[in-house]
């Protein structure tokens, strides 16, 4: 809302109200000011974070806001394993991936996402989402074979995937030579 008065603070009605924002949207972009002198637009906030300054214009006269637009809780882990089964021979390797957004599906960016695992290793334990909320790590299959459960965890926030860890087949040849009694 955008309050026009004029030099002795008596509301001004028939205003013209020019809105802008500098993030997000604002409707409508302008406003008449009604009988109180006071001229409406709605803000609706973008899928950025950070600080949104709302400016209100009534010909060379402007004021502005300010906003903070801050992201969600982060309740959406989604975690990807390619591939999804390896051979259980101590180096076979596996990309693990996990994208985390907030509520509002926007990507959680900055913040550290830890890894672990069973039946191998993880390099890196720890990682930091880039700006799409991406990290990725690499799982090392241990020799013994099973189901490994990777784990990626933020903000007390825990998601797993399986992955299929097969015994190492191993070639042999074996010779017999036939003796006899005599």
């Amino acid at each position: 809302v955008a309050t026009v008065v004029d030099a002795v603070n008596a509301p001004v009605a028939g205003a013209v109200v020019t809105f802008t924002a500098s993030q997000g949207t604002v409707a409508p972009l302008t406003a008449m000011t009604n009988g109180s002198g006071s001229g409406t637009a709605t803000f609706t906030a973008g899928a950025g974070v950070g600080l949104a300054t709302v400016q209100a214009n009534v010909g060379a006269i402007s004021r502005t806001t300010t906003i903070s637009l801050t992201a969600g809780a982060p309740p959406t882990i989604t975690l990807t394993v390619t591939p999804t089964a390896l051979t259980a021979n101590g180096n076979s390797m596996a990309t693990v991936t996990a994208r985390v957004v907030d509520a509002l599906l926007n990507p959680i960016a900055g913040k550290s996402i830890v890894f672990t695992g069973t039946l191998g290793s993880i390099t890196p334990l720890t990682q930091t989402l880039d700006a799409a909320g991406l990290a990725t790590t690499t799982f090392t299959a241990g020799t013994l074979p099973g189901i490994a459960v990777i784990t990626a965890q933020i903000e007390g926030i825990t998601e797993t995937v399986q992955i299929v860890l097969a015994a190492a087949h191993f070639s042999t040849t074996i010779t017999t030579q036939e003796t006899g009694i005599l």
